[in-house]
């Protein structure tokens, strides 16, 4: 687990970079929380239910809500979570993930990424988030995240809930918005590239709390194989407009 000191910021504070369309919407969903609709996974034997949002007057973003419940205490799932180190090992397409040394600010800190890109004539993507951990209520870990500077990505703003169930159940939702450079590649192959590396890390996530006894490599295989049985690119067919802001609901 991370072990951050030091004044907590609060959920809603900026974050440093630069803002997206995105930054004050996920902003208010967490300090909205929960949402107004609960998205259920599980349905027909899938494990990550995929919700496709897309950002109005910016169709070069891509937004993928997701949810799956994770059969392993909230602590453990938040060390997973947090475990940056083994990122690489775990998820697809990524050359190098790690937690930036001396980034540590309350509850801030810096995770610097190398992706790879599965499209031969594209270089790796390298750019650098910073994360905002909140444990103030009990029962529930979440975390924020933010593009730092631009480049290849152009903006990334997100979040992530873990949330206790059962003693040893976790309800895991997470919103990510990314807008990156894919060069000549159309839309729709950008949110299917993308899809397909956050299902297979979702459900990674999942086989590696559920399954403590295997390696990295079968972990791995099993999430391809599942992306295989239930293909991420439904969700792109589905897409609906972003929700309002969070703080305009109607319930609120």
């Amino acid at each position: 687990m991370l072990t951050l000191s030091g004044a907590p910021s609060a959920l809603d504070e900026a974050l440093p970079g630069p803002d997206s369309p995105s930054t004050k919407w996920v902003a208010d969903r967490l300090v909205h929380w929960p949402p107004p609709d609960a998205l259920q996974p599980g349905k027909d034997g899938n494990p990550l239910a995929l919700e496709c949002l897309v950002t109005p007057g910016h169709a070069q973003t891509v937004g993928v809500r997701q949810v799956m419940v994770i059969e392993a205490p909230l602590e453990d799932v938040a060390a997973v979570v947090e475990d940056f180190a083994h990122d690489a090992e775990l998820f697809p397409d990524l050359a190098d993930v790690h937690k930036v040394r001396g980034s540590e600010d309350g509850n801030r800190f810096a995770v610097a990424w190398e992706q790879q890109v599965p499209v031969f004539f594209l270089p790796n993507i390298r750019y650098q988030t910073t994360w905002q951990l909140d444990r103030a209520r009990p029962g529930r870990v979440s975390y924020r995240y933010k593009l730092k500077e631009k480049g290849a990505i152009k903006a990334t703003d997100g979040l992530i809930v873990l949330e206790a169930v059962a003693a040893r159940q976790t309800r895991y939702e997470e919103y990510d918005f990314i807008e990156a450079d894919f060069g000549p590649v159309p839309t729709s192959t950008a949110w299917a590239l993308t899809l397909s590396g956050i299902y297979r890390s979702d459900v990674a996530v999942k086989l590696k709390l559920e399954q403590p006894g295997w390696t990295y490599a079968r972990i791995r295989k099993e999430a391809d194989q599942l992306l295989e049985r239930f293909p991420a690119d439904g969700c792109y067919e589905r897409r609906k407009n972003r929700a309002p802001d969070p703080g305009q609901d109607p319930r609120r």
